[in-house]
C-alpha cells in the first residue's frame, strides 16, 4: 500500500532530521545491507570452528577437557554459521506455507494399502 502525500511528506522531513543530527549514522544505515551482517557472522563462525579444530588437537595431545571444550566451540560455531547461511539465503525466515493451511501440520498421506486400492479402482474404471 502506497503512502499518502501526507505521509510522504512526513517520512521525508523524518530523514532529512535524521541526516542533519548524525549524517555518519544515517549514512550507515541508509546503505546497510542485512546479508552483509550475515556474511561478517559466517566469517566469524569459519574463523570459530578453525580455533575449535586447533583446540580439539591440542586437546588430543595435552588434555581431554580441551579437546571437549573444542568440540563444543566447533558445534555451537557450525550451529551459528548455518543459521546464518539459512537466513543470508532466505532460508530461516518466514514460513512458506498456504495462507489457509495451518502452520506445522502436514496433509495426511494415504497409507500403503489405500493407495493400491486406488490403483486397483483406477484400472477398473479404464477397462
Amino acid at each position: 500500500m502506497p503512502l499518502s502525500e501526507h505521509e510522504q511528506r512526513l517520512l521525508d522531513q523524518i530523514e532529512q532530521a535524521l541526516y542533519a543530527e548524525d549524517p555518519k549514522w544515517a549514512n550507515t544505515v541508509r546503505i546497510s545491507d542485512p546479508r552483509n551482517h550475515y556474511k561478517r557472522r559466517l566469517v566469524k563462525a569459519s574463523i570459530g570452528f578453525v580455533l575449535g579444530v586447533v583446540m580439539l588437537m591440542v586437546g588430543v595431545v595435552t588434555s581431554w577437557i580441551v579437546g571437549v571444550a573444542g568440540f563444543v566451540v566447533m558445534l555451537a560455531t557450525c550451529l551459528w554459521g548455518l543459521s546464518s547461511w539459512k537466513r543470508m539465503n532466505g532460508f530461516g525466515g518466514e514460513s512458506s506455507a498456504a495462507p489457509g493451511r495451518p502452520r506445522g501440520r502436514r496433509p495426511q498421506r494415504q497409507g500403503f494399502m489405500e493407495r493400491m486400492e486406488e490403483r486397483w479402482r483406477r484400472r477398473h474404471d479404464e477397462r
